[in-house]
């Protein structure tokens, strides 16, 4: 009765946010620059419908932009200069209002499986954003992020942030878009800057883009190793050393590098060069990493957002832009290598006895995705083959590669324009895991490391701006050991942009 009465304090104390919010005149960058609502460009923010997706991959400008926008650009230079380049410098323009906006995402968790400390927590908030985007002139764009997270709830330090002293970590992104280079209309963008956080992953179910609160599972890596099994397998190595090992960083999350894209009306290319080094902002080896990312629309709106019709040229007259009767199939590869440092610092042995070792782990991960919308209905899946040739480092007398393989399916559904349920099967699974993983005690894996589990939710636009999700995650299957065992949860998430 105690665990049900922590449920059901937190959803009333989410739903009273909600209300407190309900009357808030909150309004995105975009929306006030063409005075028009989120719902525009959101199917339910931050998951872009065509009208927005079109939007974004053209520097964030709409194909015939001068209808619709409503805040009169600052002219930087005169039309003129254009003929006297380049003995002038080439004019342009910025948005007249700043072009700002600002989110927070509150969130609540209740422990289904009962492994975690604490079986509820409150993290409000969690996270706060500050979002600046836009155009300037023809062709040029830029983005930044500036995020504040309290420390460890779980996701800051994507490109490189770090702790403050008040319990805070702080994350920074933004990237600048050459774009329409040598005079070819979307076919070559030159993007400079935190690269991939649209692109690193299926173009059909991007981590940025998705309805759940929870991630996909393709995105995870294999499993690491603690201090045990360290001293299991080195020689020399003892349980009162100092033990530290960093595995292979790899995620689905923006990276520092450059980026080349285009489009058409049907297809979608993007091939990045990055650092490689997950998270981190700073290499930490010489090699550099590459990914592709390939995308093909079978009905509906273009990608170059061909098709499009706003009664009155009034974006806000746009009737039902979450439908989009379409096919979308997309194609993600990446290629990488990462440093597994492992130390081993024996305080009480001289230096000379100190374990210290570095080697590289070649790795890539490849696979295909498909979305279907028709009507209120969306259907999608995915499946990633991943391959790593040395995960585990000298701790691997071995020395075999660890193979993974990740599918999914999903259905969304639109049962009001405001009301999103959904739901999502997904199954990650490891192959050739070395014997240094699969000892039988408590620190290992000796039935594996396979995983399935059930995410089931709901997203309910509460306003354009304001969204409350209501989420479930059912782990089916977990051959990890009992300390890992039935991560089950229940998570519910308050979100506002204005």
């Amino acid at each position: 009765m105690k665990r049900k009465s922590y449920l059901v304090g937190g959803l009333l104390f989410c739903l009273i946010l909600a209300g407190l919010t309900q009357e808030a005149q909150a309004i995105p960058t975009f929306a006030r620059k063409y005075q028009t609502s989120c719902a525009t460009c959101h199917e339910a923010f931050p998951r872009l419908n065509g009208v927005g997706e079109a939007f974004r991959l053209n520097g964030y400008k709409f194909a015939d932009d001068e209808l619709y926008i409503k805040d009169e650009p600052v002219e930087l230079g005169d039309e003129a200069y254009k003929r006297l380049w380049p003995e002038a410098i080439w004019p342009t323009d910025m948005p007249g209002l700043p072009p700002l906006s600002i989110t927070l995402e509150n969130d609540f968790t209740y422990d289904i499986g009962g492994t975690e400390k604490a079986s509820s927590e409150f993290k409000v908030p969690r996270i706060a954003k500050m979002l600046g985007a836009g155009a300037f002139g023809e062709n040029m764009s830029a983005f930044v992020e500036l995020s504040f997270e309290r420390q460890g709830a779980g996701s800051a330090g994507h490109h490189g942030g770090t702790s403050t002293t008040e319990g805070t970590e702080t994350d920074v992104a933004g990237w600048i878009q050459f774009e329409d280079l040598f005079g070819k209309e979307n076919l070559y963008n030159l993007r400079v800057g935190s690269i991939g956080m649209h692109e690193i992953g299926l173009f059909t179910h991007r981590s940025h883009n998705r309805f759940s609160i929870t991630d996909y599972f393709y995105g995870s890596i294999t499993p690491t190793l603690t201090a045990h099994n360290i001293e299991e397998a080195l020689a020399g190595i003892n349980a009162h050393d100092g033990i530290t090992m960093k595995g292979n960083p790899f995620n689905l999350h923006a990276q520092p590098g450059i980026e080349l894209n285009g489009f058409n009306k049907q297809w979608r290319y993007a091939l990045g060069l990055t650092n490689g080094n997950g998270n981190k902002f700073n290499d930490n080896n010489t090699e550099k990493d590459g990914y592709l990312q390939l995308a093909y629309k079978i009905g509906g709106l273009g990608f170059d957002g061909s098709g499009m019709e706003a009664e009155d040229d009034d974006l806000a007259k746009i009737s039902d832009p979450w439908r989009d009767d379409s096919v979308t199939l997309s194609l993600f590869g990446y290629y990488g290598t990462a440093t597994i440092d492992i130390d081993a610092d024996n305080a009480l042995m001289a230096s000379s006895d100190d374990f210290s070792s570095e080697e590289d782990d070649r790795f890539w991960r490849i696979g295909p995705g498909i979305l279907w919308r028709t009507g209120d209905l969306q259907l999608g899946g995915g499946y990633i083959f991943g391959k790593n040739e040395n995960p585990f480092g000298a701790v691997s007398s071995s020395g075999s590669s660890v193979d993974s393989e990740s599918w999914f399916v999903e259905a969304n559904y639109f049962a009001k324009p405001w009301l999103i349920p959904y739901v999502r099967y997904e199954k990650i699974e490891f192959s050739n895991l070395p014997a240094e993983v699969t000892t039988d005690d408590e620190a290992s894996f000796p039935d594996g490391a396979d995983r399935s589990r059930i995410v089931v939710g709901t997203k309910m636009l509460l306003r354009a701006n304001v969204s409350l999700g209501l989420e479930g995650i059912f782990y089916l299957e977990d051959d990890r050991e009992t300390t890992h065992d039935d991560k089950s949860q229940f998570i519910a998430s308050l979100k506002i942009g204005f």
